[in-house]
């Protein structure tokens, strides 16, 4: 690249781009270390952030119109509009969401405890607990840990008014905590050692991450909605 000096002389300007190359590889530890530091950082945040997972639908809504109306291929866009807002009031609304909450299978949650985090593992259920009574207002929610001793006893620790309470437990014993009684009818002694928790669950519990995640949009023009 030429540039004009004071109007008189011209000064070549050329980029050396073996030369930059150059001190590139003379520094490769730099870029190598930065690289391999990247890739540690990036491996630790996706092995801590939890997993997240989303579905997708389209939902088309037929319209029912008259003789007069097909005949005269008369179309309302505003009954259209105001029919698919009412939809949309209709799929938030509490009846509709509990009653998707209740299809999925809500009621006990596990999560499978390692050094560095607990992850939940729905839909498996490595546990099979029978419950056998249930208050339907007030029971106890928070979180249990399980871990096999023998293949016919477990351990079983929770908390409960900030102190944490840990018990020894037969196959089959009835376990009696605040509003609930269960069972667990099988054990997961030799399997890889591993600690599994569970929680009992409200339909309440779950209202507020489906309300939170749920979003919608009209297709303009058209009878359809994204959900």
């Amino acid at each position: 690249m030429e540039q004009q000096v004071n109007g008189n002389a011209n000064v070549q300007q050329d980029i050396d781009y073996v030369k930059i190359l150059k001190i590139v590889l003379s520094r490769w530890y730099w870029v190598a270390s930065t690289i391999i530091i990247s890739l540690i950082v990036a491996y630790i945040y996706l092995w801590y952030t939890p997993e997240t997972f989303s579905t997708s639908a389209s939902l088309k809504f037929e319209e029912k119109r008259s003789e007069i109306s097909e005949l005269l291929n008369v179309r309302n866009v505003y009954d259209r509009n105001n029919k698919i807002q009412s939809e949309q009031f209709v799929i938030r609304s509490r009846q509709v969401l509990n009653n998707a909450i209740g299809d999925l299978d809500y009621k006990i949650s596990f999560y499978l405890k390692g050094r560095v985090r607990t992850s939940d593992i729905y839909p498996q259920k490595p546990l099979d607990i029978a419950i056998i009574e249930q208050d339907s207002l007030d029971f106890a929610t928070n979180l249990f840990e399980y871990e096999p001793i023998s293949p016919n006893s477990f351990k079983l620790s929770h908390q409960e008014n900030g102190k944490e309470i840990t018990n020894e437990y037969h196959q089959g014993d009835i376990i009696a905590v605040r509003g609930i009684k269960f069972k667990i009818n099988n054990n997961t002694f030799n399997k890889n050692n591993a600690i599994y928790c569970f929680k009992f669950n409200t339909k309440n519990a779950f209202l507020g991450r489906i309300a939170g995640g749920l979003s919608m949009a009209e297709t303009k023009g058209t009878n359809i909605l994204t959900l």
